[in-house]
């Protein structure tokens, strides 16, 4: 009897939850002349104690900040395939030591590069050279290009993901390894993702646009160098949100932040060394389309 009641009364309340809400996303394929203003912070703060036998030797801190904007314009490139154009404005990186205190700008700063092709196939060069300059371009940048220009060149990182099916309200939806890894290759330096889950939240204006905000929860890990001793396991725990537009699953605003912890112990010369240390990762990144 209790058994029965009790059952009544779960079903009794699932009757009077309120219905949650269902949202649309769309995916769609870009097209010449479509133009992305585009902006980016990602700092990394690390506080880390080194201690022997047990005893604390000395501290480090350590904060990098990385700020760059861009624009990317889509057009026809000869092939009648898609090409991007990827224009850098300002652009710097920071070092904060105890012992420094330096800013420097990336090469890529204030130039403007072609990304073309697909796949395996993915060609950067940078435009306005002397003529007869080959515009070859150093493969850690190139894949940092490759990267900005995705979302304009090949769609939105989520927009397939996201457009499968209506997003309904508090249903959590797992991002593949494969695609949260690539989206945060930057902060993660090469990490294993463990998880990415984005959770459906609500719709708002953003801008000119119509977007529906997730909230984003990541877990990874960087595995260690084997190479350095004592060698460090580092783990990120970053939540945030992410924005993206209704009619082509773009991302307009992505915000994560979160506790890192890094650890590792090696014993040399009969003593125990450790490492331990704490910090804070923080990434944003905004995107607004250019009026034609």
């Amino acid at each position: 009897m209790v058994g029965r009641v009790a059952g009544l009364v779960v079903a009794w309340l699932a009757l009077q939850e309120a219905p949650r809400a269902t949202w649309d996303v769309r995916a769609a394929a870009p097209d010449a002349g479509a133009k992305w203003q585009v902006a980016s912070t990602l700092e990394h703060r690390l506080a880390v104690e080194f201690r022997v036998r047990g005893a604390r030797m000395r501290d480090y801190e350590q904060t990098t900040r990385d700020e760059a904007e861009w624009t990317i314009e889509v057009a026809a490139a000869a092939d009648g395939a898609l090409a991007a154009t990827a224009s850098y404005g300002e652009c710097r990186t920071q070092l904060v030591t105890p012992l420094v205190d330096q800013e420097e700008k990336p090469e890529f700063a204030g130039k403007r590069f072609e990304v073309a092709g697909g796949g395996d196939d993915v060609r950067v060069r940078e435009l306005d050279l002397p003529e007869g300059t080959l515009g070859y371009v150093a493969s850690d940048v190139a894949e940092r290009i490759v990267h900005d220009a995705h979302e304009a060149l090949h769609g939105g990182w989520f927009a397939a993901l996201l457009s499968r099916a209506p997003l309904i309200e508090g249903q959590a939806i797992d991002v593949p390894a494969e695609l949260g890894a690539q989206l945060l290759g930057g902060p993660l330096q090469g990490g294993k993702l463990d998880s990415f889950r984005l959770v459906p939240r609500t719709a708002r204006r953003e801008g000119e646009r119509d977007v529906i905000v997730l909230a984003a929860e990541v877990r990874a890990t960087l595995a260690p160098d084997e190479r350095a001793q004592p060698a460090v396991t580092t783990t990120f725990e970053l939540s945030g949100e992410v924005a993206v537009a209704r009619d082509d699953g773009r991302i307009v605003v992505l915000s994560l932040s979160g506790p890192i912890r890094c650890a590792g112990k090696a014993e040399k010369g009969g003593a125990v060394i450790e490492v331990a240390g704490t910090g804070t990762l923080s990434w944003t990144y905004r995107a607004q389309p250019v009026p034609r």
